[in-house]
């Protein structure tokens, strides 16, 4: 079974000019980039646009949503690191042929759940962490991806990440469905949809787990299990 998510370009304005510095150019920019060029669309820029445009998105459901321990576990095999961190801040940045936005957040490491065995991680690094969508401030006005499954990154937020390694920059890339909000005792989704039995969902709301404390030893619990 697969439900249809769309997102849709917010608050998109016809805009004259874009600044280099916000256009992907790094080398490790340009390599993020390449993870979400799919979402943009061929001859299309973001900047040039009165109106906006929505695409949807298959997503894969469970005919029936696993325990809590089983779908952690899941996604921490799945996983080459699980940490719980702190958004430091982020960068927002347009593709290279401005279609799409991306964004590319500092997180410090509060604490590693499962360490990369390709890169060690240490407790409180910051590390780079990209994914799909974001806001950038252009000539005065505000152009905006967002991503109906995969709610924005909070600078200052505190979350529950299972992360997918990036050789090639040595950065990390969050998934919509291996991402959580750590807030006010609570683990939400950064999707409407339940990952795992028990979640509260709510009409266009992010599914939530309100005992985070038996959730995170859920995570931890799933992040030493031996992975088959």
């Amino acid at each position: 079974m697969k439900a249809t998510i769309a997102f849709g370009l917010l608050g998109l304005l016809l805009l004259p000019s874009v600044p280099l510095a916000q256009v992907a150019q790094t080398q490790r920019q340009l390599e993020h980039s390449k993870l979400f060029q799919h979402y943009g669309k061929s001859g299309f820029k973001v900047t040039e646009t009165k109106g906006g445009y929505s695409i949807d998105e298959d997503v894969p459901l469970e005919s029936a949503l696993p325990t809590r321990l089983t779908a952690l576990t899941k996604m921490a095999c799945q996983s080459d690191a699980v940490i719980v961190g702190k958004v430091a801040s982020q960068t927002a940045v347009l593709s290279p042929d401005e279609s799409f936005i991306f964004t590319d957040a500092e997180v410090s490491a509060t604490e590693i759940l499962k360490n990369n065995s390709l890169s060690e991680l240490h407790a409180l690094q910051t590390i780079t962490v990209t994914r799909p969508g974001g806001a950038l401030v252009l000539n005065g006005k505000q152009v905006k991806v967002a991503l109906r499954h995969f709610r924005d990154f909070s600078t200052g937020g505190q979350y529950l990440l299972f992360l997918k390694f990036l050789p090639t920059t040595q950065d990390y890339q969050a998934l919509w469905n291996r991402s959580f909000e750590l807030k006010d005792g609570m683990v939400l989704n950064l999707t409407p949809l339940g990952l795992w039995h028990g979640q509260q969902q709510a009409h266009n709301q992010d599914a939530l787990d309100l005992d985070g404390a038996s959730a995170l030893a859920d995570a931890r619990a799933a992040a030493a299990s031996s992975c088959r």
